[in-house]
């Protein structure tokens, strides 16, 4: 398996072609180790219980959720809580 930069990447200053979906992203605009790991995390959340972060909610009370610390039941995937929640 291989794990890219979950971002993507810009150059010369063009805006970036790649972004993160809203239930894969920290509630900010600047892109850090810990947004990676955050994205890491939600897409790990995705492949072991097939459904994305709070699938069923609008993408502003997705942002609201994270922004609040807020995250979805992580019961089914306890070895990786710390890294869902972006620790």
């Amino acid at each position: 398996m291989q794990l890219g930069d979950f971002a993507g990447s810009a150059i010369n200053n063009y805006l970036p072609l790649v972004y993160y979906k809203t239930s894969y992203k920290l509630p900010s605009e600047d892109i850090l180790t810990k947004t990676e790991i955050f994205t890491l995390g939600s897409t790990t959340y995705k492949v072991i219980t097939d459904s994305k972060p709070y699938k069923d909610l609008p993408n502003y009370k997705i942002s609201t959720a994270f922004s609040k610390g807020r995250y979805p039941n992580l019961k089914s995937v306890p070895a990786f809580r710390n890294t869902i929640i972006g620790y």
